[in-house]
């Protein structure tokens, strides 16, 4: 079969599934054609309403709009040990000041939409912000106001975690109607184990968890496939470091003493150094992903975090996976 070179942007509207890319600050350069969604982490919480520290990035990541027209810029609430949802969602009074500035969030910088990366309703992430056992019926109703306020044109969505306890201290099955997608954060599954591995193995480095076993939480609690992006690291982990994947390629894959390993059993890539271990995503656990996305009729995939790739290799990887219907004509 022939393969027609068609550039990303050609077939970018085409496309079947969502790349959501979060990105942490903005680099000054993005290759844009290779996201259909980027999300700018992270706005605050500041006396219950939604602010930003450097809008200066936030404009800049608007302004690659011009090169992807099609491009979702969407701004990104929270993230792990940010303040303040419990109180904003703990009234209705509360609940419109957040949802007043998250509007206005929408329209001083011309986004498409709003996340919210509450780090967790009800559990508090470990005690380490403020929660109540009210927050899981709260979180709905702040979503639904903040879906009345910036009207069904522009997105909705949350990041969520990938264990059991997220839909036990939510109302997945509500929250689905009121939101887009779901960006499900299938990462960070334990200390010293996989990372991100994609399916269960019998492995010591297995947690019990796998991206399949949350995926299917997720839908178990009703909510449809076709609303879960699966979320890719675009990290690795050693011990409590976290280690881009340019660091990975640079320092420690094959180098240093390092070796890589593979476990077809969890389709996880690992690296070891005597005893030592180190977890990450590579080009091949990616495109075990990017199948499984398609099998698996998810709407598509979310990474944490742009500026942790090296050269594009992880997002060529994955962006390619997805469209390689389109891409091979």
């Amino acid at each position: 079969m022939n393969i027609k070179k068609i550039s990303s942007m050609y077939f970018q509207s085409f496309t079947k599934y969502k790349v959501v890319g979060y990105t942490y600050g903005t680099p000054s350069t993005m290759n844009v054609s290779e996201l259909t969604h980027v999300n700018y982490a992270f706005g605050d919480i500041i006396n219950g309403e939604v602010s930003v520290s450097n809008n200066q990035d936030l404009l800049r990541l608007v302004s690659f709009k011009s090169s992807n027209p099609n491009l979702k810029v969407i701004l990104s609430v929270g993230g792990w040990g940010a303040e303040g949802f419990s109180d904003a969602a703990y009234s209705e009074f509360s609940r419109n000041i957040f949802a007043n500035s998250c509007l206005d969030m929408v329209k001083t910088y011309q986004l498409d939409g709003i996340d919210i990366d509450w780090e967790y309703p009800v559990s508090g992430a470990c005690n380490l912000i403020k929660c109540r056992p009210q927050d899981k019926q709260n979180f709905t109703l702040l979503l639904q106001t903040i879906r009345d306020k910036i009207g069904n044109s522009k997105i909705l969505s949350i990041a969520a975690g990938a264990g059991q306890f997220y839909v036990d201290n939510t109302e997945l099955n509500k929250i689905v109607n009121i939101c887009d997608y779901i960006n499900l954060m299938t990462y960070d599954f334990g200390h010293n184990t996989y990372n991100a591995n994609l399916c269960p193995t019998s492995s010591a480095y297995g947690s019990g968890l796998s991206c399949d076993k949350s995926v299917n939480i997720l839908i178990n609690a009703g909510v449809p496939s076709a609303q879960i992006n699966l979320g890719i690291p675009f990290f690795g982990r050693y011990d409590t470091k976290y280690l881009s994947y340019g660091d990975l390629v640079n320092d420690y894959i094959n180098k240093n003493g390092w070796t890589r390993y593979w476990d077809n059993q969890a389709k996880a890539a690992y690296l070891k150094n005597n005893s030592s271990f180190i977890t990450y995503e590579d080009e091949l656990s990616i495109s075990y992903k990017t199948e499984y996305i398609n099998l698996k009729g998810l709407g598509g995939a979310m990474f944490w975090e742009y500026n942790q790739d090296y050269n594009g290799i992880l997002l060529n990887r994955l962006w390619t996976g997805l469209n390689r219907e389109i891409i091979n004509l």
